[in-house]
């Protein structure tokens, strides 16, 4: 750790903590480790926490770690958990939900790799390297999986 004078500052990602009468010492923030004269991202993190909103303010829900991903794992609210209507605020590292969500979300740091289905669009899934539509989904015109899968019937004359 660095002791600074009075009259220094800590960076980004620090907090100034008095170490002795007329010292102060830069302490690395939760979820950041000090690498040389900065405190950046340590290790990737996740955290699977809960979060509700019961209006259309944004209810704040915290980890230990700033957010850099959510992602809805298993949904309490009837259909009221769109992506509309939860978030990360990437200026404070926070999550947030409004519009009556309440759910359970995975939440990650950054520095994590992403898992293989984040990588592909939204009802798609990777599968030998390739993103594909989801099983019942077909490609629609615009590129996007989407509906229902239509079959054809082949009619004899």
């Amino acid at each position: 750790m660095i002791l600074l004078k009075e009259s220094d500052g800590c960076g980004e990602h620090e907090e100034c903590v008095a170490a002795k009468e007329g010292v102060r010492e830069c302490v690395c923030n939760p979820g950041y480790q000090r690498k040389g004269e900065r405190c950046e991202v340590s290790e990737c993190q996740r955290e699977t926490i809960k979060c509700k909103s019961k209006g259309k303010k944004r209810n704040i829900c915290n980890a230990a770690f700033q957010i850099d991903f959510v992602e809805l794992k298993k949904e309490y609210s009837a259909k009221k958990c769109s992506p509309k209507n939860f978030g990360v605020d990437k200026a404070t590292g926070k999550m947030w939900t409004k519009g009556k969500c309440q759910g359970k979300f995975q939440v990650r740091s950054k520095g994590c790799a992403k898992s293989p289905d984040e990588e592909c669009g939204k009802n798609e899934k990777k599968i030998n390297g390739k993103c594909v539509c989801k099983e019942g989904l077909h490609l629609d015109d615009k590129g996007n999986c989407e509906g229902k899968v239509i079959r054809y019937n082949a009619v004899s004359r």
